[in-house]
């Protein structure tokens, strides 16, 4: 009878979504061992507890003197260990803000809080780095295990970025709801550079799904901007700087507070509303002299 062959992992791969990857472990090799990878997967192939290489689909001979992978190691003088990652399972993760954090209302420059919550879709894209970074000794590692050691480092990503994207849109708290695709958009680069430079993980979508608003803010927002609407039908509309949103006073060329150029302020005839470029002594839509 012909000596059957020795394979590892050839049997080990049947994996469901919530797991990563798999670990299999061999210490009595003989010289006709062999590693099977099948396509769905890569193999990160180790000994005695140092990381070797990354092996794609394909059927490697561990101990062939022409292809093998330890073709000059002695058999039997060492553990071969090897982490099978699933290149095809997309896990999807749900985050949330666990506080309400400040943002500014663009128009007003009143900060209002808000919460936010959604999802991602995760799957592994360099194994390597994915793990050196996140598996390390563990023997199994499943998706809770995954978000639990993410959801900090995501969610100091989020925060800040989501500020960024709520003033970059000029976006006030009535409008945040009917923009959360454009919002999640604006969030995508940053948790995107952070999982893949970080953890190997490509993040294949993000969804913002729900915005939640503190009240009080709602109503000093609302009544901010009804004085300022009032003041421009007066033609003593309040300036704001277009870089960082701060007030600015009639006749200021650059914002106090982070010294962008402002733009030239409008002459707004009291006579017929109309509004003149900067600078005109008479009204161009009347005639009337400007004061």
């Amino acid at each position: 009878m012909a000596k059957k062959i020795q394979t590892i992992g050839l049997n080990e791969l049947e994996l469901t979504n919530n797991d990563l990857f798999i670990r299999k472990t061999v210490d009595d090799l003989n010289a006709d061992a062999r590693v099977i990878v099948f396509e769905t997967h890569s193999a990160i192939l180790l000994k005695d507890g140092v990381l070797q290489d990354t092996l794609s689909a394909g059927d490697y001979p561990l101990f062939d003197k022409k292809r093998g992978l330890f073709r000059d190691q002695k058999i039997g003088s060492f553990t071969v260990e090897l982490i099978y990652v699933s290149k095809t399972a997309e896990l999807q993760v749900f985050w949330g803000t666990p506080t309400p954090f400040d943002v500014r209302d663009p128009v007003t420059d009143i900060p209002f809080r808000i919460g936010a919550s959604g999802e991602f879709g995760v799957r592994v894209e360099n194994p390597r780095k994915f793990y050196l970074k996140l598996i390390g000794a563990d023997a199994h590692y499943t998706v809770d295990m995954l978000k639990q050691r993410l959801r900090g480092r995501m969610l100091a990503e989020i925060e800040p970025a989501l500020a960024r994207a709520v003033k970059e849109q000029k976006l006030s708290y009535s409008e945040l709801s009917e923009h959360k695709r454009e919002l999640a958009a604006g969030l995508l680069p940053a948790v995107r550079k952070l999982f893949s430079e970080n953890y190997g993980l490509e993040v294949t979508y993000f969804l913002v799904g729900n915005i939640i608003v503190n009240e009080g803010a709602k109503y000093r927002i609302d009544a901010e901007r009804a004085r300022l609407r009032a003041l421009k039908e007066k033609g003593e509309a309040k300036r704001f700087c277009p870089q960082c949103g701060a007030p600015a006073s009639a006749g200021d060329a650059f914002c106090a507070k982070c010294g962008a150029r402002l733009a030239e302020e409008k002459r707004v005839c009291p006579a017929c509303g109309k509004e003149n470029a900067a600078g005109s002594a008479f009204c161009t839509g009347c005639g009337k002299k400007l004061s």
